[in-house]
């Protein structure tokens, strides 16, 4: 059996010999005076030589060679091949790219806009390509990813550092879809731990742009100047911050106050003619659907909006548009109720044994002909069973 001693005065001879340990390893003594701990083993039937490791201050000890002779072993009850297994994680090693190179493939390949992709490759060239680009995608911790975005920041650029850290989440993901197993250190640094950001301007309040129009009533100047500064009020804002109908009603004033035709008006302010004409219909519906909608809540308070609906539409027949009865819904602050607390003790108080038949028998009847049954598409079970025969 092999000692630590013992291989340490093992001197090299004209051909390579080795000395066995116990277990089936042995240590090969090569020309050159090299020792390294290998093990034969048979699996399917074929022969086959595992090296274990170079004995040396940069290899490994006996102790670790005889660790490793045993998850060899463990691995052959398996019956996995431990030589084939380390020959393919040398491979993947040889062929893990670095950095550098899976981010030009990620440039080149993943789908993007073209501005999109030259603003990251801009990003990638300036700030990352000489810091991560040699580096083997690796070696890259959140550590040190983080320490160059705080960099980047102190200098005075935190939507770079941002960009930065999104380029290597991308690029490990890339990586990880073409079968790499890799920690991709970007999960770990959020990016409001990088940065965040205040908005340095803000757009005017629908109440603001009010006063402003008011205020430009008062000032002399030429119609078609006064409705240029109302127009760029409109278009130089957020996408449906002023509505159509305060929209509509800016038009109807300025027809009535400054007398410009209607076209101009519609034209000025982007609303349609018929928008403009439009006039909104008193509907005495509405006091139906709000009588519905109180009643159905009273008598089933664990109902919400949606069985409310289908009731109304699936089995009462109405044909009234859902964004109509929300709205009343809304208006009558049925969807700002309270949840009572579920109760252990039974809401109802039998009497008799008959009194239960009779609930039961009641709540049967009530879910099979009248309750809106999400799983059947909001009808009942009798009217599946009718559409059915």
């Amino acid at each position: 059996m092999l000692t630590d001693t013992k291989l340490r005065t093992l001197k090299p001879e004209q051909k390579a010999y080795k000395l066995t340990d116990r277990d089936g390893l042995y240590a090969m003594v090569l020309v050159s005076g090299a020792i390294s701990f290998r093990y034969n083993y048979r699996i399917n039937g074929r022969q086959e030589t595992l090296m274990l490791g170079r004995y040396g201050p940069t290899g490994i000890s006996l102790a670790e060679a005889r660790q490793r002779l045993a998850d060899a072993k463990q691995a052959i009850s398996d019956g996995r091949s431990p030589g084939r297994q380390k020959q393919r994680e040398i491979q993947k090693t040889k062929a893990a790219n670095s950095f550098g190179e899976w981010t030009e493939i990620w440039l080149k390949r993943h789908q993007m806009a073209e501005s999109t992709r030259d603003m990251r490759r801009s990003v990638y060239e300036r700030e990352m390509k000489g810091i991560f680009g040699r580096q083997k995608v690796s070696e890259i911790s959140q550590e040190y990813l983080r320490c160059v975005c705080e960099k980047i920041v102190a200098r005075g650029a935190p939507a770079t550092a941002i960009h930065v850290r999104d380029i290597v989440q991308w690029v490990y993901r890339y990586a990880m879809e073409k079968g790499h197993r890799f920690v991709n250190p970007a999960e770990l640094v959020l990016p409001k731990s990088i940065a965040t950001f205040k908005p340095k301007n803000r757009s005017l309040a629908p109440q603001e742009i009010g006063w402003m129009y008011a205020y430009l009533e008062q000032v002399a100047t030429a119609p078609t100047n006064r409705l240029a500064v109302k127009l760029l009020l409109i278009t130089m804002l957020r996408k449906k911050v002023v509505r159509p109908s305060r929209r509509r009603e800016m038009a109807q004033r300025a027809v009535q106050e400054r007398s410009i035709s209607v076209r101009l008006a519609c034209s000025a302010f982007q609303v349609s003619q018929t928008c403009y004409r439009y006039v909104a219909k008193t509907d005495a519906e509405n006091e139906e659907i709000a009588n519905w909608l109180l009643r159905l809540t009273d008598n089933h308070r664990n109902w919400g909006f949606g069985l409310c609906f289908l009731y109304l539409r699936n089995v009462r027949g109405f044909g009234w548009n859902h964004k109509r009865v929300y709205r009343i819904y809304r208006e009558l602050e049925l969807n700002l109720r309270i949840r009572p607390r579920k109760r252990l003790v039974s809401q109802y108080r039998w009497d008799d044994i008959d009194h239960v038949q009779r609930v039961a028998t009641e709540w049967v009847w009530f879910y099979n002909h009248e309750r809106p049954n999400m799983a059947l598409g909001g009808i009942t079970p009798k009217q599946r069973l009718a559409m059915a025969a």
